[in-house]
């Protein structure tokens, strides 16, 4: 998973900067600055997104600023835009902490010639350039209650709960979507059957 994440990361740095560059009929990337903000710093799940998009600046000939801060607020935020903006980087790179509250922000950005992208977590589309997403909800959607699906059968859960959890009106919706044998639920059923444990 980090090592898609970073590749997305890197992925929405380069067409956010190879924007800016062709636009200005230069070199894509080569010299490039990108400020790269977080929500928060400090999290392993944005940590490896800052490890990814090191590696890849290094081969690729730019810099990534990581500039993020333990809070995960908006002024805290707003402040990291300025800083980018008064530094004069050629894009930002951040996951917002909020939907709407940056964008009067990276508007500024924007008109100040910096290209703006998000990832993770979006602004407004008049806030930016591009979004880059792990997802989609028709994606994620399934895959978390899925996940929750196989937590709660783990924890002995029996499948009609699950069911009604679900909302589904017959259980064999829930059977049909979400339960997948394997060989080790077929295992713990015939260890749970007392006359059948000799042949497990």
């Amino acid at each position: 998973m980090k090592k898609i994440l970073s590749m997305l990361l890197m992925l929405c740095m380069a067409l956010t900067l190879c924007s800016a560059a062709f636009a200005e009929g230069k070199s894509p990337v080569d010299g490039m600055t990108v400020a790269f903000i977080p929500k928060v710093s400090g999290n392993s799940f944005f940590e490896a997104a800052n490890d990814g998009a090191q590696k890849y600046a290094k081969e690729w000939g730019l810099t990534v600023d990581y500039i993020g801060a333990p809070t995960a607020d908006v002024t805290t935020q707003l402040e990291l835009i300025q800083q980018a903006i008064d530094k004069g980087v050629d894009a930002i790179c951040i996951s917002s902490v909020d939907a709407t509250g940056l964008d009067e922000k990276l508007q500024e950005a924007q008109d100040a010639g910096i290209y703006v992208s998000t990832w993770d977590s979006d602004v407004s589309p008049n806030a930016r350039a591009l979004m880059v997403s792990q997802g989609t909800a028709d994606v994620l959607g399934p895959m978390l209650v899925e996940m929750a699906v196989d937590s709660l059968k783990e924890r002995g859960v029996d499948v009609k709960s699950v069911s009604e959890l679900l909302g589904h009106a017959d259980v064999r919706t829930t059977l049909r979507l979400y339960v997948h044998s394997s060989m080790d639920y077929k295992r713990k059923a015939v260890e749970g059957i007392g006359f059948l444990k000799g042949i497990t």
